[in-house]
């Protein structure tokens, strides 16, 4: 993964997610476990068939704020200082075992700030399944090095 700093973005950039992923069913049972979630649309399938969309259990959305991240998280560079907020979270859909995401990505805003070492940019990313539905979008606003500081 690159060094990158706050010069080395634009705004109107575009990438795409370095890989696409598969859910699982075990990533499905392991998230909800992990998060204590009890709600019958992520736990309870006889439920799900006779009250979800489509029928089946569904993941968490904010499972999908991580694996989008993660699919962008090389155009950030490895030199990045965190994530100082998420902005615009929009849930459109939702996405179930089976399923295959793909994210991609744009940069929307650069603020230099007051420090001159450091500044951010905010990037939109968003969600897709393998039909090309939009499932999620989100800014994460990250903190860079700026060059030379």
């Amino acid at each position: 993964m690159a060094n990158k700093t706050f010069e080395d973005f634009e705004v109107g950039q575009t990438f795409e997610g370095t890989y696409r992923r598969t859910m699982t069913e075990a990533e499905l049972v392991t998230v909800v476990h992990l998060a204590g979630l009890r709600t019958p649309l992520f736990t309870d399938e006889e439920w799900c068939k006779k009250n979800a969309p489509g029928g089946t259990r569904r993941f968490p959305g904010f499972l999908g704020i991580g694996v989008a991240n993660s699919m962008c998280e090389e155009h950030a560079g490895s030199s990045h200082l965190g994530v100082r907020r998420l902005e615009r979270v929009l849930f459109h859909g939702s996405f179930k075992p089976g399923d295959t995401l793909q994210a991609r990505g744009s940069v929307v805003k650069k603020d230099p700030g007051a420090d001159p070492g450091k500044g951010t940019v905010t990037f939109n990313i968003r969600l897709y399944n393998q039909a090309e539905q939009l499932l999620l979008e989100f800014e994460p606003v990250f903190t860079m090095p700026k060059r030379g500081a």
